[in-house]
């Protein structure tokens, strides 16, 4: 036998262990979504996996008995004749007396183990002399020893400071800025905001603080889906609070009201019971979100648990794969290391991100999200302090951007202007409406420009996810 043989005969019997839990206890599937057919290796198990799965997800069982296996497979004879050949349910009946529920992590785990190691004999990685040691590490342990491997062939070419000479390279340099090369993606429909803080720039973190509830994911998902989506340029969204069928509802909303112009609220989402008309429209947005995106390039990426070290795997599997923008929505400490000090915590989170895409290394923008204190949204002039004991975190950012909304006092006091007249100089006074909504956006940090002199300005409209620019302000700090 050979030492692949051994090596598919460990992930058969990980796989045997999950299939166990999963008979035992049905509703682990649901927990476990993540976990896919293309995962297994073994025919036998595929067949139990795939057959569990429909009972539970498609025909709606709570327990995976003898009987109804036995009917759902009266439905699928193909199916059926493996099923039988491979034992049928006297092998369920053996594999759930064996098998602790409490360890289905660790069995799924085991099965991702040895799914990458197969995948390393295939990529040539030196397996067969170290299999011993394999057998006893963790996914983790397995991944960090052959990055570190990776990183000891390339350290000399990676981390070689190099110095230079201020006029090293000057003239070609002045030729780059003269072509705009530091010019970063355009957020959509923001002209005040992208003269101020010149887009997403490669290299750069952007960072975006907001209170609970004031709209910090949709100010996110309207200033740069849209933008990618009209830039074909590629884009990969990390979220941990929400599910991707909440930002697929965001953007036909937005392609709904702001392509089409046609007035759909998301709250008809929740509802449901839709009209012709709304049926019509619907599947006109699913169109055009097709043809758009035939290049698929707006990947979302719901993580079940959080941590910054996935964060920065994600990046540099994605970079690998020509992409240079990234959106992680949102960040916060991952109680799962069991800190007391999660400000601590998020500092160092940071730092690891930000090392992953600086130009040094994969040269990649990210936008993150961030929450505030909740005293944020009663402040007059927000700041950095106002992340809490985290406030730290920013220092990675070349961009900060804190939001908060328009007080109802200040719709009568808050004075706001725009620029215009011949020369674009002339102060111009905005009228704002008490039946709309506005978000202040202060810009506390910007290493493209000015930063704390004035706000923006940003009336914005959730239920039909519309936004616009308004103007400027001058808010006194408190």
């Amino acid at each position: 036998m050979s030492y692949i043989d051994d090596i598919k005969g460990y992930k058969k019997q990980a796989e045997a262990n999950v299939i166990g839990c999963f008979y035992k206890v049905p509703e682990l599937y649901f927990n476990h979504e993540d976990l896919d057919l293309k995962d297994f290796t073994h025919n036998r198990w595929k067949v139990y996996f795939i057959i569990g799965r429909n009972l539970v997800k498609q025909e709606h069982k709570k327990e995976l008995d003898d009987v109804s296996i036995g009917l759902y497979l009266e439905k699928h004879l193909k199916l059926k004749e493996k099923y039988e050949d491979y034992g049928g349910y006297p092998v369920i009946e053996d594999l759930t007396g064996l098998v602790s529920i409490e360890n289905i992590d660790a069995y799924i785990k085991e099965v991702y183990k040895w799914k990458v190691v197969l995948g390393l004999i295939g990529g040539k990685f030196p397996v067969k002399d170290r299999l011993s040691d394999i057998k006893d590490m963790t996914l983790e342990e397995l991944y960090n020893e052959y990055e570190a491997m990776l990183n000891d062939i390339f350290i000399d070419v990676e981390t070689t400071a190099k110095a230079y000479d201020i006029t090293h390279n000057l003239d070609n340099n002045i030729s780059d800025w003269d072509e705009g090369v530091d010019v970063g993606l355009p957020l959509e429909g923001c002209e005040l905001l992208n003269e101020m803080i010149g887009g997403n720039s490669k290299g750069h973190v952007t960072m975006v603080g907001a209170s609970s509830g004031t709209g910090k994911t949709t100010v996110t998902i309207l200033w740069n889906l849209p933008a990618h989506i009209r830039n074909k340029e590629r884009i990969v969204v990390i979220i941990n609070e929400q599910d991707y069928k909440d930002w697929q509802k965001e953007m036909v909303t937005w392609i709904i009201n702001n392509v089409f112009h046609v007035s759909f609220q998301k709250r008809r989402f929740r509802q449901g019971d839709f009209t012709d008309d709304e049926i019509a429209v619907l599947n006109r947005a699913s169109k055009y979100m097709h043809e758009e995106m035939l290049e698929k390039n707006i990947t979302i990426i719901p993580l079940p648990t959080y941590s910054s070290e996935i964060v920065v795997k994600l990046i540099r599997k994605y970079k690998a794969l020509g992409v240079d923008y990234f959106v992680l929505d949102t960040m916060k400490p991952n109680y799962s290391k069991g800190s007391n000090q999660s400000w601590l915590q998020m500092m160092e989170d940071s730092v690891n991100i930000y090392d992953a895409v600086k130009p040094e290394a994969k040269n990649v923008h990210i936008w993150i999200t961030l929450q505030l204190t909740k005293s944020a949204n009663r402040l007059n002039y927000l700041e950095q302090s106002n992340i809490g004991v985290s406030k730290n975190v920013a220092d990675i950012a070349s961009t900060l951007l804190l939001m908060r909304q328009m007080r109802v006092d200040e719709y009568d006091t808050l004075n706001i202007w725009k620029y215009g007249g011949k020369d674009n100089t002339t102060e111009i006074p905005v009228e704002v409406h008490k039946d709309r909504k506005y978000l202040v956006i202060f810009i506390d940090k910007n290493r493209f420009g000015e930063s704390k002199t004035y706000q923006l300005v940003i009336e914005i409209d959730y239920g039909r996810n519309k936004i616009k620019e308004v103007g400027y302000c001058s808010i006194i700090m408190d």
